[in-house]
């Protein structure tokens, strides 16, 4: 399976959308999006949205929590600087 994404915004430094136009099924006419905001305090808020699914469903659940998942690993690799695969657990 391939997945493939059409980039619908792309601001440098600032958000980057694109819709989802292979991949699985359910996927597909999603759109992801991320948006980064600088924080007054420091430091830079990521707003992460993935939207658009037909039904909340298993996979509807499995992405979510597979999202959740992936942006904890790249928190604790912003925060130690070490990478860490998502995908061994």
């Amino acid at each position: 399976m391939t997945w493939d994404f059409r980039i619908d915004e792309a601001a440098t430094g600032k958000r980057l959308a694109q819709t989802v136009v292979a991949g699985p099924p359910q996927w597909i006419g999603t759109e992801i999006a991320y948006a980064l905001e600088a924080q007054a305090e420091g430091g830079t808020m990521v707003r992460f949205d993935h939207t658009g699914f037909a039904e909340i469903d298993d996979m509807f659940r499995e992405v979510t929590m597979g999202w959740a998942g992936m942006f904890a690993r790249l928190k604790e690799y912003v925060e130690t600087g070490t990478p860490v695969p998502y995908f061994t657990l």
